[in-house]
């Protein structure tokens, strides 16, 4: 398994509401009061995982609520 893969394997484990769709995965933002997937989640160039909350969260503010 490869470290990325290793990667969305745990945040599949912390993550609420995480699920693959066309583009990549959704989850339930840990960093607000999220009660519909609004989190995008991608597989960005040389192993980055990509964030975009589509209510406005920063990736700083993603990471630290993730831990």
């Amino acid at each position: 398994m490869s470290t990325l893969d290793h990667n969305f394997d745990e945040l599949s484990s912390i993550l609420s509401g995480f699920s693959k769709n066309k583009t990549g995965w959704i989850a339930r933002c840990p960093a607000h009061k999220d009660t519909e997937p609004s989190l995008s989640i991608g597989r960005g160039s040389e192993g980055r995982i990509l964030f975009n909350c589509h209510a406005g969260c920063t990736a700083e503010d993603i990471l630290a609520a993730i831990g």
